[in-house]
């Protein structure tokens, strides 16, 4: 399949592609279970509370390695990966046109022989639960957003460091991680000048490089493109 019948497939199968998204999920990653018990926790919901978040979170989404609940205009994402907890950790309360506003980050529980509880001394053979409480942006982005975000990411991928030359890398990645067929269309070029700006600010100003920018992880705010997931 090539990277236009990609898109397309992805356009017309976005229920299908949740759904499989989920189950994946469920099976390698977080367990809803888990998640729905945690948000049960009085020392959850206090934390919550603390934070102006009253209402039950009710409508969920699954990723790679998390769990997203919305409530009023937050999320609350919940994930295993140690190295998404650190990043948000650094960008709590960072304004910025390029980022979902990070509240707060804790460690919210541990699952242990299949039990959610609270973390203990010796965590070995435990899952480690980090929650993000984060604004909700909007997501509903056009496909050329997609194109020029799943372009940047495919250049990221193949990086292990810090975007030095932003330039350089606009150029790169529209020669070598962009389809032919869109490589002289201005909204294309120009969105992935914008992200790449937009991810040199955020590195610089807060140390930290989201290098999961595709389609899927690129929202709008204030009409820049924004991001919300700093896994991977």
């Amino acid at each position: 399949m090539n990277f236009s019948n990609y898109i397309n497939f992805v356009e017309q199968n976005h229920a299908l592609i949740s759904l499989l998204t989920g189950i994946q999920s469920i099976n390698e990653a977080l367990q809803k279970q888990y998640t729905d018990s945690i948000l049960e926790l009085p020392a959850f919901k206090a934390w919550l509370a603390s934070h102006g978040i009253l209402q039950e979170p009710q409508a969920s989404a699954a990723g790679g390695v998390g769990i997203a609940y919305f409530v009023q205009n937050y999320v609350i994402k919940f994930t295993s990966d140690p190295k998404e907890a650190k990043a948000a950790k650094l960008l709590i309360n960072y304004e910025s046109p390029y980022t979902a506003k990070i509240y707060d980050v804790q460690l919210a529980a541990c699952v242990c022989d299949s039990e959610v509880r609270t973390c203990p001394v010796n965590v070995e053979g435990c899952k480690k639960i980090y929650a993000i409480i984060e604004d909700k942006l909007d997501t509903g982005i056009a496909k050329k957003h997609r194109i020029a975000g799943q372009a940047v990411y495919d250049y990221l991928d193949k990086k292990d460091a810090f975007v030095v030359d932003v330039e350089s890398a606009i150029q790169v990645t529209i020669k070598t991680c962009l389809p032919k067929k869109f490589e002289n269309d201005p909204d294309i070029r120009r969105i992935i000048g914008q992200i790449f700006h937009a991810l040199k600010t955020i590195q610089d100003e807060r140390g930290v490089l989201s290098q999961d920018p595709h389609g899927g992880n690129i929202a709008l705010k204030n009409r820049h493109p924004a991001f919300f997931d700093f896994g991977r």
